[in-house]
């Protein structure tokens, strides 16, 4: 059983007046320290070639990882620039430790076309596991999304999170 979680989201604005965005609620069956070490290591591991977006082939940057349940992310690619902001809760399941992890994207170029899931696939990628058809680099997860909330022609499928092919 998988309650809603009673923390803000941290979203993380946008200079535009129309731009898409999503909301993902998450509870990942792990402790949240695992969670962001694993989110934390995809965004380092870029550079060598371990992991790369398979969204969109996208380059995450940690802008803000000062704070142990919080973290600030950039993601840019040929068609946009966004920022992502996540917070982390601990949790518990009849299974065990938990992390509830809600994460916002927000584009921060004027988008006037449907969203096709990018800000959703923003989120999830960083987390999501190999049951998700996700490549871990430290820690496999099981997660199951709570909520899924995005802007008006905003998308919020996983299967379009797989344009590009692993390396």
């Amino acid at each position: 059983h998988i309650c809603r979680v009673r923390s803000e989201f941290l979203c993380p604005g946008s200079p535009v007046d129309l731009n898409h965005w999503a909301k993902v609620e998450t509870v990942i069956f792990n402790d949240c320290d695992h969670v962001r070490a694993e989110m934390l290591a995809r965004i380092d591991l870029q550079e060598s070639g371990h992991w790369h977006d398979p969204h969109i082939n996208g380059a995450y940057t940690a802008i803000d990882r000062s704070h142990p349940r919080r973290l600030l992310v950039a993601s840019t690619n040929t068609r946009s620039n966004d920022l992502i902001g996540y917070n982390f809760l601990d949790a518990r399941t009849p299974q065990g430790p938990a992390c509830a992890v809600r994460g916002c994207s927000q584009s921060q170029l004027y988008t006037y076309s449907v969203d096709d899931s990018d800000q959703y696939c923003n989120i999830v990628m960083l987390y999501c596991g190999r049951s998700s058809n996700c490549k871990p680099v430290q820690y496999d997860f099981f997660m199951q999304e709570v909520q899924v909330e995005t802007s008006p022609g905003g998308g919020k499928d996983i299967h379009r999170c797989f344009r590009m092919r692993w390396r």
